[in-house]
């Protein structure tokens, strides 16, 4: 089980202190912001803008991603920050300074997820409180205003159509079911990716996170990482935990003062 962070914060920070250089790396929704009813109200509030702006400015020694599940370009708008690596749909697209990717085999089935989100959208016609979110090289169908048995449906539903075809997996996160292509990708391959297009292997990486598949990430950087789930789980990988959104903002803040010294 992961041990509270802060707890252990003078053990945490001389890591840091003495770390050749830091890469810390974020998820978004129940990280930096608050899980919310519906995608587009979880907003990052200024505060959180600030520090983060901060932590990238202060020296080459610093970098800073965020690694989710939401689209690139969504992302990007989001945070709206010069200087930090984005990493969408889970790492299959990736952009920051020196930096453009998108993995080759799902960009292919791009024409075939536009089909099975059709599919979906007839497939979920008059069921109330569920989205169904095109993103791009994947779909999210979203259940959380759903009425009990939603996520039966939505599961019922998926497996209906993936039985028909195949190149394609289900991940599993917190009231959402994301249909992705079937590659050998996740939070923890896109970790590793970053880590070795920037040039950062002696850098010490940072990974917070509170998703199910933030655990890819948890269990690639557990080597040589600091990897802190957000909210108390017992059968993480990390190897901290904090309480909240709120202790993920005083990470950042002690992170911040950390570097601007």
């Amino acid at each position: 089980m992961p041990a509270q962070l802060f707890s252990h914060w003078l053990e945490v920070e001389g890591r840091l202190r003495v770390a050749l250089g830091l890469f810390l790396m974020l998820d978004y929704d129940g990280t930096l912001t608050p899980i919310v009813n519906r995608p587009e109200e979880a907003k990052l509030s200024e505060e959180t803008r600030k520090l983060l702006s901060s932590i990238v400015k202060a020296g080459r020694w610093v970098k800073v991603a965020i690694i989710s599940g939401r689209p690139l370009n969504q992302l990007k708008k989001l945070i709206g920050i010069d200087g930090i690596y984005y990493a969408g749909l889970h790492g299959l697209e990736v952009e920051g300074p020196g930096v453009s990717f998108i993995h080759a085999k799902a960009e292919k089935l791009r024409k075939v997820i536009g089909e099975i989100h059709r599919e979906l959208i007839q497939a979920f016609a008059g069921m109330k409180g569920i989205m169904v979110e095109d993103k791009g090289l994947s779909i999210a169908i979203h259940y959380r205003l759903a009425p009990k048995g939603g996520g039966r449906a939505v599961s019922k539903a998926l497996s209906f159509i993936m039985s028909l075809r195949s190149g394609f997996r289900v991940l599993k996160g917190k009231k959402v079911y994301e249909l992705m292509p079937d590659v050998d990708w996740d939070k923890g391959r896109a970790a590793l990716y970053l880590i070795e297009a920037t040039g950062t292997k002696e850098y010490m990486p940072i990974y917070i996170g509170d998703d199910e598949t933030d655990e890819y990430a948890f269990k690639a950087l557990a080597p040589r990482g600091l990897t802190i789930v957000v909210g108390r789980k017992k059968r993480s990988l990390a190897k901290f935990y904090v309480k909240g959104v709120n202790e993920v903002h005083e990470l950042l803040r002690r992170i911040n003062r950390l570097v601007s010294m």
